[in-house]
């Protein structure tokens, strides 16, 4: 059976990762001399500087707007996210001093002064930062107001809690179309796709989108807002925080505010109310799961998974690994006695058979017998020894299909119990936890500019061509006493036995083998 559409919708969670902003020296572009020098026109031309001086005076006006851009960037890059690389101090509220902060590489670099940060903070429409003059250390500090990663920021210290009494009148997280499917599937998650480790929250704004006090906390040029019910969320108890700049901002439970929280989506630039996906997509059949024949088409070509979330594949994943697990165990055993594994054991063979660590709590659960609680349809831990073992054979798991049919059973039976009033069928992953780990990062081509340099005692001058990509193997001079400075040599020898092995000229591209030599014998080339 071909499940590539299986694979294509759950099995395969693609994490970016985060981009780096650079910052380099910024360097004024040197004025050119005139060719020829020009007399003003008139005494107009000359009282405004001549043709040409208003241009001159944008430029420079232009350069410093750019220099303040790139201080201002530093600034968040440092207050958010990079100061303890840079040991400056950071306080639980954020607060760093700032000559600390103007002598990291990055901003002394951009010759910034303690004028220009003051101006910048002054302006910025967005009011990303806060300066104030500590008496107590007498110094200044400063702090990005909001959107931090670093870990030794206590939101306590930093934001202000919201509750029932002080609740915002809108809550409202600005995205864009192409994130709203996975949005609606896996909720909202705190620093989006990045995780945690890009940022500590998810985002809103306390205003309408449209509404002029917005000046953070959504994306100006976003295309989708989705409304948040921050009362029930609230008394549900999901953290939520407000900053000095009015942006609301939430850690979510694990990482995650719940889909079951949104209330509202609107597609801003068409105008349009969309669908939250609190309703099924697809029409849901009722039909017995563990009777379809075809799980990627039910009935009109809707899939039996069309309504999995995120933990839904997770569990798939899940039962195979356990399953499978199981089975292997006792067939590398070979002992008729030892019919599975023990609970305590579970987590050291699951190590040992996929190379990584088993978490009950990644799961939301305490305990190992709890989380096998989850796929008990595909395992089973007996009640008086504690052995865990396989309830389906190797043959029916030959079937990828029979995870997804149980998987399917069990999100239909944990929805029946929610929709009765029943939240502890809810399942709280740590969403972070179950992401792939970033692509390794791709070496840069061995054959770059210069070819081979040479290794050490078997030749001097090595493979010296190469200087794109295989462009030639400059010099093949002959197998000089034994790969004493050279390569191979331009054909074998000159004249194809004195030669030999030790008398070829430095050629070039693969000259030799080739063009019979005087004596009739293979020489330049085959």
């Amino acid at each position: 059976m071909e499940l590539e559409y299986i694979s294509e919708l759950g099995l395969r969670v693609v994490q970016s990762s985060p981009l780096l902003l650079k910052f380099g020296t910024f360097e004024s572009p040197k004025p050119t001399e005139p060719a020829e020098k020009r007399v003003p026109a008139n005494e107009s031309e000359q009282r405004r500087g001549g043709k040409g001086a208003g241009r001159q005076r944008r430029n420079g006006q232009d350069r410093e707007s750019s220099r303040e851009l790139k201080i201002s960037k530093t600034l968040s890059q440092l207050l958010r996210h990079r100061a303890l690389e840079f040991n400056i101090e950071v306080r639980p509220d954020g607060f760093c001093r700032l000559v600390e902060v103007l002598a990291c590489p990055w901003l002394s670099d951009l010759k910034a002064t303690q004028d220009d940060v003051e101006r910048i903070v002054a302006s910025n429409d967005k009011k990303r930062f806060e300066l104030k003059q500590d008496v107590k250390v007498g110094q200044v500090m400063i702090r990005a107001v909001q959107g931090h990663s670093m870990k030794v920021v206590d939101d306590n210290h930093l934001l202000q809690n919201v509750d029932l009494n002080n609740l915002p009148d809108c809550c409202v997280h600005g995205t864009f179309r192409k994130h709203f499917e996975s949005i609606k599937s896996k909720g909202l998650l705190a620093g989006g796709k990045q995780g945690q480790g890009f940022r500590n929250h998810v985002h809103f704004s306390s205003f309408e989108p449209g509404d002029e006090r917005v000046i953070s906390g959504m994306r100006y040029d976003c295309e989708i807002a989705i409304w948040i019910d921050l009362k029930k969320a609230v008394e549900d108890g999901v953290p939520f925080y407000i900053s000095t700049n009015q942006v609301i901002l939430s850690p979510g439970i694990n990482g995650v505010i719940d889909r079951k929280y949104f209330t509202r989506a609107r597609d801003l630039k068409v105008k349009e109310d969309l669908p939250i996906g609190l309703t099924p997509p697809y029409p849901h059949f009722v039909v017995d799961v563990m009777t379809v024949e075809d799980v990627c088409n039910v009935r009109n070509e809707t899939p039996l998974f069309a309504l999995f979330t995120f933990e839904d594949w997770v569990l798939v994943n899940l039962r195979a690994e356990l399953a499978l697990l199981c089975l292997a165990f006792v067939q590398d055993a070979g002992d008729p006695e030892r019919v599975g594994i023990h609970e305590s054991n579970l987590s050291f063979y699951y190590q040992k058979y996929f190379k990584k660590s088993l978490v009950p709590k990644q799961f939301g659960m305490n305990t190992h017998v709890e989380l096998l609680g989850l796929v008990k349809d595909i395992v089973e831990v007996a009640a008086d020894t504690q052995v865990v073992t396989s309830k389906r054979t190797q043959e029916e798991l030959g079937d990828f299909s029979i995870l997804v049919k149980l998987t399917e059973a069990a999100r239909r039976e944990r929805q029946a119990k929610i929709d009765q009033g029943d939240e502890s069928a809810c399942l709280h992953f740590d969403v972070q936890a179950h992401m792939p780990p970033p692509p390794p990062q791709m070496a840069a081509p061995y054959y770059q500019g210069g070819g081979y340099k040479g290794y050490g005692s078997y030749d001097k001058g090595g493979y010296k061509g190469d200087k794109g990509v295989f462009k030639g193997y400059k010099g093949n001079p002959g197998f000089k006493g034994g790969y004493k400075d050279g390569g191979y040599g331009k054909d074998f020898g000159k004249d194809g036995k004195k030669g030999g092995f030790d008398k070829g000229k430095k050629g070039g591209d693969m000259k030799g083998f080739g063009k019979k030599g005087k004596d009739g014998k293979p020489g330049k080339g085959y």
